[in-house]
């Protein structure tokens, strides 16, 4: 079946002459927008406005992948090849609210429990998916699962609160789906 869509270009956004490594919208505030940049850099656009709102420049550590928190409209966390997690504030990006390391390489990927308030997982190279519980002074570990490879994405299931899909970086095709 071929479906024929009406589809129209709203937007281009150039940051910055930078490729745009991992774009993400805010789940509920449809004119946010994150870009995360080749040269380790977050934009946040409000798409309302023709320019990004602002940058944060993460040091010289590629981010690696940039996502809004569910339970906020002003909070989000990057991921990056130092094996560091910041949270940031939208209206006070400057410095981090909160950093940690969460694997002792690279953190690939990170994706925030859409179903459960302040419950995030970080998928890694060193081949361990951690489940994190955030609180606005200490993040806190929750649980880890050893995986056979290194974590390319992960995702939590958006109807089932204890499981999250992740897929590898290797060539063996896998998605493996964990119930914690």
């Amino acid at each position: 079946m071929i479906s024929n869509w009406y589809c129209f270009l709203r937007i281009i956004i150039r940051p910055k002459q930078q490729y745009a490594m991992k774009v993400c919208f805010h789940h509920s505030k449809p004119n946010y927008l994150l870009s995360a940049t080749r040269d380790d850099c977050v934009l946040f656009f409000d798409l309302r406005q023709e320019r990004s709102a602002f940058t944060f420049e993460n040091g010289g550590a590629h981010v690696r992948d940039v996502k809004f928190a569910y339970n906020s409209h002003i909070l989000f966390a990057l991921a990056d090849a130092n094996g560091m997690v910041k949270f940031l504030n939208v209206q006070k990006p400057a410095k981090p609210v909160q950093l940690f390391t969460a694997h002792g390489g690279p953190v690939l990927s990170l994706d925030f429990n859409p179903l459960v308030e302040n419950i995030f997982a970080t998928g890694g190279r060193d081949k361990i998916i951690q489940i994190w519980e955030y609180q606005s002074t200490k993040t806190k570990l929750e649980d880890s699962i050893i995986t056979s490879a290194p974590i390319g994405q992960i995702h939590w299931n958006p109807l089932k609160r204890t499981q999250i899909a992740s897929s590898t970086l290797t060539t063996d095709f896998e998605i493996q789906v964990w119930d914690i």
